[in-house]
């Protein structure tokens, strides 16, 4: 693959994994089980599979239509972004980090959690 004119792996395509993917995607998440990104080196050895599911449209999964309602919280990728991942791919996923840089997932969630109304407990489970 030809690295030279790829995007950087520290400033164009972490903050686009650690914002999108990690959530899903580090030990011990839902997605974990399928692909691991705890490192820059996790991300660089699936740098391919990267690639495609993002052009796809199969990752990041959000199945909602853009028809409607405009959504508050999208999950999904722009366009940039894919072409971005794309092109980082193409190239080998070259890593301009040390292998062992962490992707990590936003301290904070995206969406404050709700609180509760009202909290009910069974007289026995």
């Amino acid at each position: 693959a030809d690295t030279k004119g790829a995007p950087s792996f520290g400033t164009a395509i972490k903050p686009i994994l650690e914002a999108n993917c990690a959530t899903c995607h580090n030990t011990g998440a839902v997605g974990a089980q399928m692909v691991t990104l705890d490192t820059a080196a996790d991300a660089a050895e699936v740098a391919d599979g990267l690639g495609i599911v993002t052009r796809t449209g199969y990752m990041p999964p959000w199945p909602p239509s853009d028809q409607g309602v405009p959504l508050r919280h999208s999950r999904g990728l722009d366009p940039e972004e894919i072409e971005l991942i794309g092109r980082w791919a193409e190239a080998g996923g070259p890593l301009v980090v040390d292998s062992d840089t962490p992707i990590e997932a936003p301290e904070e969630p995206e969406v404050a959690v709700p609180d509760a109304d009202v909290v009910m407990e069974m007289p026995e489970p």
